[in-house]
């Protein structure tokens, strides 16, 4: 059940998944121009269902839990979005210690960062709806270590949760409609009605000036949080990199020049 709207391109993006039996490729020729590039990072390698999981090429992500401030949550499966007694939760994607940047040169242009990802549980009730907001991360974390108070073994967090800046306001809403099916939307436009157990990857944009800070090392990752004042009380969850379906897991599409 589909009824695509956005401008967003998904064939083009998952074309260049689908074409590749390795984790990190260079392309040359976008559609944005026959100067630009692009760059993945966390690609599926689509004849293997189950796979060892490689830090070195994976799109590193963790959850963090106001709740539970010392839980290390970077090698879940999952990572939920809900609330939980008004405490904000946070999903962070793209450790500073992988070195997988220095693919694209220094001194580029950011032209389009995506986050592809799938969802994993649905809410409860129907109309049950999450909204996130992209915030940037303030400081580097490392993935293992990544907590509400800690972003390293023996790091705190100056700000804790990740600190960082809102880059994008109720930039994504997933809201459940029926029992397995649900909508995503991107700044307020639906880009997709379907079904839980159908569901591709699904964008999610990231502001170019964000991802031009994380190229040039000035902001450490992306933070999706949820929005208190637009959400309900509602359970959603998307797939990590260490799921152990290796076509599930997030990854990420750079275009540069």
């Amino acid at each position: 059940m589909r009824n695509k709207t956005s401008k967003l391109d998904t064939k083009t993006f998952q074309g260049l998944i689908l074409s590749s039996l390795i984790f990190v490729i260079l392309i040359s020729g976008c559609a944005t121009g026959d100067s630009s590039k692009t760059f993945i990072i966390g690609a599926q390698n689509q004849n293997s269902l189950y796979s060892t999981l490689d830090d070195s090429t994976a799109l590193l992500d963790s959850r963090l839990r106001e709740s539970v401030p010392n839980q290390k949550q970077g090698a879940f499966g999952q990572v939920k979005f809900g609330d939980e007694g008004g405490l904000a939760l946070d999903y962070i994607a793209m450790d500073s210690s992988v070195s997988f940047l220095d693919s694209i040169p220094s001194g580029s242009s950011i032209l389009a960062c995506t986050l592809w990802v799938k969802l994993g549980t649905l809410s409860d009730n129907d109309g049950d709806s999450v909204i996130l907001d992209l915030w940037s991360v303030s400081e580097g974390w490392n993935e293992d270590e990544v907590s509400w108070t800690s972003r390293t073994a023996g790091s705190f967090w100056q700000m804790a949760g990740g600190g960082g800046q809102l880059a994008s306001a109720a930039l994504i809403r997933i809201k459940r409609i029926s029992l397995f099916a649900f909508e995503w939307r991107i700044d307020g436009e639906l880009y997709d009605t379907l079904l839980l157990q159908d569901a591709q990857a699904l964008p999610i944009p990231i502001a170019t000036s964000l991802a031009q800070q994380n190229l040039e090392g000035t902001s450490f990752g992306f933070a999706l949080r949820r929005n208190h004042a637009t959400s309900t009380n509602a359970r959603f969850s998307f797939v990590t990199h260490d799921n152990l379906q290796e076509v599930n897991r997030p990854y990420m599409v750079w275009v540069y020049r």
